[in-house]
């Protein structure tokens, strides 16, 4: 008889970046109520090791066995990011989020693989979009054109275009305003 089997670790090294960060978010300025779940988090991860984070590993190839972790992953990178940019003498401060094109691919991308994960029967895509027009001399002229996620069911399409803004409103002489701009999608 032969047999072949795998042996389970919770000691793996996308564990052991999960603890860290948890264990490092604990230390910024962070709300109590979100510590405390942490904490309880942590209890999971009690046979993980931790790691030094400013020697991280961030490149990974994922597959079907550890798909699950590429959002965390990418999520404790972006932390991560933040961190590092503000340490100063020990003391860790998360800064106001890395930065708002990061967060605005990581919103698309998120968007994008809640459809994929919790819509099976749509084909999930984010496709270069062709220019309609009658005349295709001057096409090489204008941009491609990307949606941020496009939803295929059947004959039907719908194209999402997904905007993250560090603040959706503006000061128009006193008068908190929408951007036109976003009205004008």
């Amino acid at each position: 008889i032969n047999c072949i089997y795998d042996e389970f670790s919770l000691n793996t090294y996308m564990n052991k970046i999960l603890k860290t960060t948890m264990k490092c978010l604990i230390k910024t300025d962070i709300s109590r109520k979100n510590k405390i779940k942490l904490r309880k988090l942590l209890v999971h991860f009690n046979n993980v090791d931790t790691l030094d984070y400013r020697n991280i590993q961030w490149y990974h190839s994922f597959d079907r066995n550890n798909q699950t972790y590429k959002m965390l992953i990418s999520i404790c990178y972006l932390i991560f990011q933040g961190v590092i940019q503000t340490e100063s003498k020990g003391q860790n401060d998360l800064m106001v989020f890395v930065d708002e094109q990061q967060i605005s691919r990581l919103y698309e991308k998120f968007i994008l693989e809640y459809y994929k994960k919790e819509f099976p029967e749509l084909v999930v895509t984010s496709s270069n979009i062709q220019w309609s027009l009658d005349n295709d001399d001057n096409v090489n002229m204008l941009p491609v054109m990307r949606s941020d996620i496009m939803l295929r069911y059947k004959d039907k399409c719908l194209i999402i275009d997904a905007k993250f803004y560090k603040n959706t409103l503006h000061n128009y002489y006193d008068t908190k305003k929408i951007h036109s701009t976003n009205l004008y999608q």
